[in-house]
C-alpha cells in the first residue's frame, strides 16, 4: 500500500496559507505509520511517498487561485499579508517550471512497489531530501529560517494607509 504525500510535511509554516496543507501531510504520515504497524501481521507493506516539486498543473492552478485571492483582499489584509502572498505566488510560479517530471516520480513509485521489502518512506527529488532534514533543526533555527524566507508586510503595489492626526 502506498500513501502519496508531500515534502510540505517537512516545511510547515514556510509559506502563508499552507499550514492546513502541511498539517494534512503530517496526518497522512501518522496514518501510514499506524497502518504499517497494524498491517504487519498480514504482511501488507505500507510506504509513504513524499515528493518534492513535481511539474504538474497544480502550480499554475495555485498561481491563478493565489492571484484571484490576492485581488479580492481588502487593503488592510494586503498590509499584513501582501508581501507574503506575493512571495508564495512567485514561488509557485518558479517551482512549476523547475519541477521533476511526473514520469520520474512515477518510476520511483513503481520501483518501490515492486520491491519485496520496500523502505517505509521514499523521498522524491532533491528538494524533498533537503526538506527532510528541516524537522531535525532546533526550533529557534527553524523559526529564523522561515522568517527570513517569508517576507512580511505589504506587497509592493499596496498603497500605504493614510496617516491622520487625531
Amino acid at each position: 500500500m502506498a500513501e502519496w504525500s508531500s515534502s510540505a510535511r517537512s516545511r510547515p509554516g514556510r509559506q502563508p496559507a499552507l499550514g492546513a496543507y502541511s498539517a494534512s501531510k503530517f496526518a497522512l504520515a501518522a496514518l501510514a505509520d499506524s497502518l504499517r504497524a497494524e498491517l504487519k501481521p498480514s504482511d501488507i507493506k505500507v510506504i509513504l511517498v513524499e515528493p518534492g516539486t513535481i511539474a504538474t498543473e497544480i502550480w499554475s492552478t495555485a498561481v491563478s487561485a493565489g492571484r484571484a485571492l490576492y485581488d479580492r483582499l481588502p487593503v488592510e489584509a494586503r498590509r499584513y499579508y501582501g508581501a507574503a502572498m506575493e512571495a508564495t505566488i512567485n514561488t509557485a510560479e518558479e517551482r512549476g517550471g523547475n519541477g521533476l517530471a511526473p514520469e520520474a516520480a512515477a518510476r520511483v513509485l513503481v520501483r518501490a512497489l515492486e520491491r519485496p521489502n520496500p523502505r517505509p518512506r521514499y523521498l522524491i527529488g532533491r528538494d524533498a531530501r533537503f526538506a527532510s532534514v528541516i524537522p531535525y533543526l532546533p526550533a529557534t533555527l527553524r523559526a529564523y529560517l522561515v522568517a527570513t524566507q517569508m517576507p512580511a508586510g505589504p506587497a509592493k503595489d499596496t498603497p500605504s494607509p493614510a496617516i491622520t492626526d487625531r
